[in-house]
C-alpha cells in the first residue's frame, strides 16, 4: 500500500529511533498498542509499517507461521515484510538437516522436474526461475560450496556435478555458471539464493555477459517444506 512504501524506509526508521531516544519513550510500544486497538485496515497498516521501518516486529513467530501458511491478504504480506526485513534476527547457517532437505528439493526442481510446492502470491513468480537459453557448446557450471554433501551428491546422480569447492570462473573464457547460495536460516524460515551468469570471452583474462536469479523462502508446512515468498532479479 501507500502508505507502507512511504514509512517502511531507512529514514523514517531512524527519526523515529531517534525521537525514542530524545524522549525515552517506548514508539514500538506505543505503536503496536495503537495497531491492536485501530478500528481500521488503513490504520493498522500505518503502525505496521512504522513498526517495520524502525526495525521492530509486528507478529510474533508463532504468528508468523499461520500467516505464511494462510491466505493471501494484508496481515500476510505484513507478515512478508517482517520476515523478510527482520534486522533483529540475523540469518544464520541453517542446519545440515533442514539445509539437505530445502537443497535437495531445489535440486529436483532444477534438473529432475520436480516442482517446488508454492503458496500464496509465490506462485505467480515460477516463470521467472527458468535458467536462461545458452548454447550447448558453452560450458555449463555448477557452484554450491556452502551446501551439505548430500545436495551435492544428489546433483550428481542428475548428471550436473558441482565444481570443487572453492572453484573460480576461469577469466577470458566463456560459460555458464549456476550458483546455489547457502540454507540461510531466521526463526522456521529458511532463505535459498539461486544466481545465473552467462559469461563471454572478452579479450585477455577479461569475461562479461548477463546474470539473472531468485530468492525462495522456505518454510515447513504440514505438508513438507513449501515456498511461501519469492523474488527475481535480472542485470
Amino acid at each position: 500500500s501507500p502508505i507502507f512504501s512511504n514509512f517502511a524506509n531507512a529514514e523514517a526508521g531512524t527519526a523515529i529511533r531517534f525521537a525514542a531516544r530524545r524522549t525515552g519513550r517506548s514508539y514500538a510500544n506505543a505503536f503496536r498498542a495503537h495497531r491492536s486497538s485501530a478500528a481500521d485496515d488503513s490504520t493498522r497498516a500505518l503502525f505496521a509499517a512504522l513498526l517495520l521501518a524502525m526495525g521492530d516486529s509486528v507478529f510474533t513467530t508463532p504468528e508468523l507461521m499461520t500467516l505464511v501458511l494462510g491466505p493471501s491478504g494484508e496481515e500476510r504480506r505484513v507478515a512478508l515484510q517482517q520476515i523478510t526485513r527482520d534486522q533483529r534476527q540475523p540469518l544464520v547457517v541453517a542446519s545440515d538437516s533442514s539445509a539437505s532437505i530445502v537443497g535437495i528439493r531445489l535440486v529436483e526442481s532444477l534438473y529432475a522436474a520436480t516442482p517446488l510446492e508454492f503458496i500464496g502470491q509465490a506462485s505467480m513468480k515460477r516463470g521467472f526461475f527458468a535458467a536462461p537459453s545458452a548454447a550447448d557448446s558453452i560450458p555449463k557450471f555448477l557452484s554450491m560450496d556452502s551446501l551439505p554433501l548430500s545436495v551435492r551428491v544428489r546433483a550428481a546422480s542428475l548428471g550436473h556435478v558441482p565444481v570443487p569447492v572453492g572453484w573460480q570462473f576461469p577469466g577470458g573464457t566463456a560459460g555458464v555458471v549456476t550458483y546455489i547460495g547457502p540454507a540461510r536460516q531466521s526463526g522456521p524460515f529458511i532463505r535459498i539464493d539461486v544466481s545465473y551468469s552467462t559469461l563471454y570471452a572478452r579479450g585477455g583474462t577479461r569475461s562479461g555477459g548477463f546474470a539473472s536469479g531468485y530468492t525462495l523462502w522456505f518454510v515447513e508446512s504440514p505438508q513438507g517444506w513449501v515456498v511461501f515468498s519469492a523474488s527475481s532479479w535480472v542485470t
